[in-house]
């Protein structure tokens, strides 16, 4: 352990050596000394950066996404689906709101985003629920803003099911479907 930590700071003072005429390297090395452990290989190797010009190592610093990687895993799930052609409608007390237009899209907002996962069968493996079995519906997933908060697991994300025939006249014409599947819709313990 002591020769890897040797190591380290002779290359780092290597570094600092070579591109000590550079302005801000200084800080640019101890902005990539704390997030280095972050970063895969081999990007979080100084040795690696020497070889490169320092502009390379300043870029990587400047623009590195310091947020969790599970907040960037599942913001690139919404980008993915925004792809598909979901769409973000609206936040209202605590719920995101999406029109959830295509089976890539419901793959992505119903299993990874926000790194929970609901066991709608639109949302499998199988693209044939969603766009053979369910042709005839359109969906909105009410997905919460901060699912591990929600007191009820099965209340995280809910998908609005309702017909593209719907006016209104049948009851029949809409469910609610919370995470485990379950029509909601018209049970009294949850409405």
């Amino acid at each position: 352990m002591l020769f890897l930590a040797s190591n380290l700071r002779e290359s780092r003072k290597e570094y600092l050596l070579k591109y000590a005429d550079k302005p801000g390297v200084q800080d640019v090395l101890q902005k990539f000394w704390t997030l280095r452990h972050r970063v895969p290989a081999p990007e979080n190797d100084i040795d690696w950066w020497i070889k490169k010009p320092f502009g390379d190592l300043k870029d990587f610093v400047d623009n590195f996404d310091s947020r969790k990687r599970s907040v960037r895993r599942s913001d690139a799930h919404a980008e993915n689906a925004k792809k598909y052609g979901a769409v973000l409608m609206d936040a209202i007390d605590g719920y995101e709101i999406w029109y959830v237009p295509s089976y890539e899209a419901a793959v992505e907002l119903g299993r990874f985003y926000k790194n929970v996962s609901a066991n709608w069968c639109i949302s499998t493996d199988e693209p044939k629920y969603f766009n053979d079995q369910y042709s005839d519906s359109e969906f909105m997933f009410l997905i919460r803003e901060d699912p591990k908060s929600c007191p009820d697991e099965d209340l995280a994300k809910l998908a609005l099911q309702v017909s593209k025939e719907y006016d209104g006249s049948d009851e029949n014409d809409y469910k609610l479907w919370n995470s485990s599947d379950y029509d909601i819709s018209r049970d009294d313990e949850y409405l």
